[in-house]
């Protein structure tokens, strides 16, 4: 038995000396760019002796298998353990080369380590690999299998070395058994205790926050123990958030989210004009140079913008597509580890934009994107909130261009236009929403103008977006219409470090023979307030839209914007930004208490709102 004892030893130091040594120096190599300063060897150490506890306590989630095989296999008595243990640790050696490889390569784009979120995208795989090209999946394959290769040669090396593949661990008698089990169990306490810790509180990734820079927090938190960690937690999540007395939440947050009030100032010459939405994928003021982004890049776009209404001071109201669509088509914030996009029986019970104009007057309502529609159950949310027309992928002839995600969006513009000015008058007014693609990792676009290919995948949608506007302004539709562009989420590419608060801005921009005057509005306002905004100038009531403000009314005297990320939170008022983050639970930039208060009541009466979400009224 001491062969086996010696073996789950070794196993445990060399998976905790792996992490040390190997994965997150890996880590913080490859993602350093993405600290916003400049770090060093030092600043790796210190992170590493703060994430010791975490990397003992993923040592010991990676040892409990062996460990548990070997005490079954002590007690069948079986004198080659090889086959069974090699089987287990194979498995064991590849999880750890994927969590390795993926938590290394997602950093750099969700910039937080991974968690169980990951699952949810994995199970559209086409679209969990669309984000990069065939070249980059076969890379990343490969060093998944060398890693895993190497790690169960390691872990042979180890048995062969105790020499547990021929031990002799049959046994007889009763105190020969009883003293096994012991030894067992105190071994199964000692790897409880590394996971669990010896304090009075449990481990957990907040106890390693050490720093007011983000990266070096996540440097020091294990990956293997972190995705445990947020596996472990109840799928509930509103009582996370549960913090301020539920009545002085409920009335502090509705007074900051006014439902009625008249306009100041009327934008739209028409009562009932058409509606087009184009969701621009990622569109953030990083690209368009009137908001202070790049030149050059967005060029159709900035011409656009002397022609419209623009917003300027915008926050996307998440980090991602799923819950972007939600914030713009139904006015809900986004969620900080979840989608409700994925909870479809609740679906139903959310507010629609598409819904409530029909319910006024309008006679056809419709959606369109050139990828595939099953992905993050978009075609469910769709549907439920009650399109006329949903069209995706399959809809488009087998010839048009194509990227990893879809069509692209030079041919779905020119599809749209034919749809637009083929539809029966009888149908008008009429709401459209098209959802842009190929501005997306991996940025491989039918188009060659900027030699920057992130830069260039913006400029084909642009040229694509302004070819498609200038048809549209020669039809017949042009003075009954009123074009909405926008942003779907800010910017998440790894390599254009910047900081936090910076990156959910994005632009909103009215145009169409259906607006009155082009105008700058510099209001800070949330995504989330299109909704509310478009019906006051429709005269019809948003009282549903209860996230949702009409930021020109006389009732919006408290601007504010709230970007909701993975485990995290950003508000902006008036008076400056506060960036909180959940696990910390605590500001980790722009810190102001009064910010992080109100910031934190949205958080609870929201969460809490999500738990209700069945028809009946929630909040606090």
């Amino acid at each position: 038995m001491i062969q086996y004892i010696s073996y789950i030893i070794l196993h445990f130091v060399f998976c905790a000396l792996y992490f040390v040594l190997l994965q997150r120096p890996a880590f913080f190599c490859v993602n350093r760019s993405m600290s916003g300063e400049s770090v060093s060897g030092k600043d790796l150490a210190k992170a590493t002796m703060t994430g010791l506890k975490t990397d003992i306590a993923g040592a010991a989630y990676l040892t409990a298998p062996a460990f548990l095989a070997l005490w079954t296999l002590s007690y069948l008595n079986v004198a080659d353990s090889l086959p069974v243990l090699l089987a287990i640790e194979a498995l064991v050696a590849l999880a750890l080369a994927l969590v390795t490889v993926s938590d290394t390569i997602l950093y750099g784009y969700w910039q937080f380590r991974l968690d169980v979120t990951v699952f949810a995208y994995l199970r559209s795989l086409r679209g969990a690999f669309a984000s990069v090209t065939a070249r980059y999946v076969a890379l990343a394959l490969t060093g998944v299998v060398g890693l895993a290769a190497a790690i169960l040669g390691a872990f042979y090396a180890i048995g062969a070395l105790c020499g547990v593949y021929t031990a002799d661990v049959s046994m007889h008698g009763f105190w020969q058994v009883s003293g096994c089990t012991g030894v067992f169990i105190l071994l199964a306490a000692c790897l409880f205790a590394c996971i669990r810790g010896l304090r009075h509180r449990p481990n957990s990734p907040y106890q390693l926050y050490y720093s007011t820079n983000m990266y070096l927090n996540h440097v020091a938190v294990n990956p293997v123990f972190n995705l445990a960690y947020s596996a472990s937690i109840k799928s509930k999540e509103s009582g996370k958030f549960k913090v301020f007395d539920e009545a002085e939440c409920k009335e502090t947050v509705e007074s900051m989210l006014p439902n009625t009030g008249e306009p100041k100032i009327r934008l739209l010459n028409k009562e009932r004009p058409n509606i087009l939405v184009i969701i621009w994928e990622s569109l953030s003021a990083y690209f368009t140079e009137p908001l202070g982004g790049k030149s050059g890049v967005t060029e159709n776009f900035n011409r656009l913008c002397d022609e419209g209404i623009l917003f300027t001071h915008v926050d996307a109201g998440s980090w991602r597509t799923d819950p972007a669509l939600v914030c713009i088509l139904s006015a809900y914030p986004g969620q900080p580890t979840t989608s409700i996009m994925r909870d479809t029986h609740k679906l139903p019970f959310l507010a629609s934009l598409p819904r409530k104009l029909k319910e006024n007057g309008y006679k056809y309502t419709s959606v369109v994107q050139g990828g595939p529609l099953s992905i993050m159950h978009k075609i469910d949310y769709f549907h439920a909130l009650g399109h006329d027309r949903i069209t995706g992928i399959d809809e488009m002839p087998a010839d048009a261009p194509r990227c990893a995600w879809g069509v692209h969006d030079g041919y779905m513009f020119d599809w749209l236009y034919d749809d637009i000015v083929g539809r029966p008058k009888t149908l008008s007014p009429w709401l459209s929403t098209i959802l842009t693609l190929s501005s997306h990792q991996p940025y491989i676009v039918p188009y060659k103008k900027l030699d920057n290919e992130i830069d260039n995948s913006y400029a084909y949608t642009d040229e694509a977006l302004g070819r498609f506007i200038e048809r549209l302004k020669k039809s017949d539709v042009w003075d009954d219409t009123l074009v909405v562009i926008l942003g779907d989420h800010g910017i998440n590419i790894n390599f254009l470090p910047m900081p936090r608060h910076r990156q959910p801005h994005i632009p909103l921009l009215l145009l169409g023979g259906a607006i009155t005057q082009p105008r700058r509005i510099d209001t800070i306002m949330s995504q989330t307030d299109l909704a509310a905004t478009l019906l006051g100038q429709l005269g019809i009531g948003h009282e549903e839209f209860k996230f949702s403000r009409d930021v020109l009314a006389d009732t919006y005297t408290r601007p504010f914007a709230i970007n909701i990320y993975n485990n995290g939170f950003l508000f902006r008022d008036e008076t400056g930004y506060t960036e909180f983050d959940n696990v910390a639970q605590r500001a980790v930039d722009g810190a102001d208490s009064r910010r992080e208060r109100l910031g934190r009541m949205f958080m609870q009466y929201m969460m809490n709102d999500l738990d209700k979400l069945s028809g009946a009224k929630g909040g606090c």
